[in-house]
């Protein structure tokens, strides 16, 4: 057990929805804001060096030059050269980032947002720690290389960064009535069964990117705008007629992410997002901080509410669990359904008892238990595709003859109006 945070969303009739659990990156501002001081991430610091002693924080820079010296100075270069310009800049990602990210289907809208100004809110607990650089010592892996000693499991920080494979780990689990259904959207990996499911059950959805983080990229979603969504799975990239005389002869075919996956190729994960149905937790919070609309002198005006007046908020719950110990949990409220602190969200104190923080021990170790127990995040993507249904060579063959488009083309028209009646039926 080391360090985590979960995001909880908790009705009004105390029914519990676990967003996601966070890692050695576990956000503890909020705290900051409640008390005044860094009481909480103080007592982390200090539970985590009487276990693991002498304690660095990781120093991805180091660890790269000294296993890939090279590569590092020429990604110097690159970046220098970058700086020169829009056209330059272009060449250098084409250069620095794998293929898949230019993808037709890859999920990149998120790509140029920012968190707010005013949205940093200070240095990280770990920022006094020293530097890797190769001593002896437990290592605080914000950047999560395989060290030989971690305070998170290795395996463990990995699932925390990617919200998808936290529900394919906890979905089967003593835990899973608390996590959202999930499916993922972009590169033609979408689930089309789980897709009209929540499609039929929910209103409202939440796509957001699966490595991010901060409340970048969140989008909030209609089920008519989610409908637009039915038909995207398919291979990474538009078919070309290459393509498909390819397919037929046996030497290539188009590629999938299920492909990638077999090949232990996880670069598609940037680029792909998750879908999950909204769930609405509002309740009235006494002493929001912000202007709220009120009327004025019979007028519509922003102004700060009393103290004594409630206002309804979306709010979540962020819970610290440190070396398998529940330590405290603090509420943020917003008027936005996006609630987080780098969003303007506001933090409050949270009552809780001795009910809500075994709750939380228990959600960490289940989570701790079987993240270390997976051979790797292959196996899980592994069972995602299966269950949804692999790909067949029929299919690939419809794919790439659909895709080619080609009104020269008649195998090419054959395949489309066979692809299209089969979506008919």
């Amino acid at each position: 057990m080391s360090l985590y945070g979960l995001d909880i969303i908790e009705t009004h009739d105390k029914k519990r929805t676990v967003l996601e659990i966070n890692g050695i990156k576990s956000g503890m501002f909020g705290f900051r804001e409640i008390y005044g001081d860094n009481r909480v991430e103080d007592r982390v610091l200090q539970m985590l060096q009487e276990r693991y002693d002498t304690l660095t924080v990781s120093d991805a820079n180091w660890l790269e030059q000294q296993k890939y010296p090279l590569r590092r100075m020429a990604e110097r270069v690159l970046i220098r050269m970058a700086n020169r310009g829009p056209r330059w800049n272009r060449i250098v990602n084409r250069l620095l980032h794998p293929k898949v990210y230019f993808s037709p289907y890859a999920v990149t809208y998120w790509w140029n947002e920012r968190p707010p100004e005013g949205a940093d809110h200070g240095k990280p607990w770990w920022s006094d720690l020293p530097k890797f650089n190769g001593q002896d010592s437990t290592v605080v892996n914000v950047h999560n290389f395989p060290f030989p000693k971690t305070v998170n499991p290795f395996k463990a920080e990995y699932i925390t960064e990617r919200k998808f494979l936290q529900y394919l780990l906890l979905k089967d689990s003593p835990v899973s009535s608390f996590v959202p259904k999930t499916t993922l959207i972009g590169l033609g990996a979408t689930n089309e069964a789980d897709l009209e499911a929540m499609i039929a059950e929910q209103e409202q959805f939440v796509m957001k990117p699966m490595c991010g983080s901060r409340g970048i990229g969140v989008r909030l979603l209609s089920r008519g705008e989610i409908s637009t969504l039915r038909g995207t799975r398919g291979s990474i990239w538009d078919a070309s007629f290459a393509h498909a005389w390819q397919v037929i002869f046996g030497r290539t075919s188009l590629r999938y992410v299920e492909d990638m996956v077999d090949d232990k190729d996880f670069s598609f994960e940037p680029v792909i997002a998750v879908l999950q149905p909204l769930v609405n937790a509002q309740r009235i919070v006494f002493g929001v901080r912000q202007p709220v609309p009120s009327l004025v002198n019979g007028e519509l005006a922003l102004k700060v509410p009393t103290g004594g007046q409630g206002v309804p908020r979306y709010t979540s719950i962020r819970a610290i669990v440190c070396n398998g110990k529940f330590l405290d949990a603090y509420m943020r409220a917003s008027g936005s359904p996006v609630v987080n602190l780098a969003r303007q969200a506001e933090a409050h104190s949270f009552s809780y008892d001795s009910e809500f923080a075994e709750f939380c021990e228990r959600f960490v170790h289940e989570f701790e238990t079987r993240a270390t127990q997976v051979p790797g995040p292959g196996d899980l993507y592994k069972s995602y595709f299966d269950s949804r249904g692999r790909t067949t060579k029929e299919q690939r063959l419809i794919d790439a003859f659909s895709g080619t488009r080609s009104l020269w083309s008649p195998l090419g028209l054959l395949f489309s109006l066979h692809n299209y009646m089969n979506r008919q039926l």
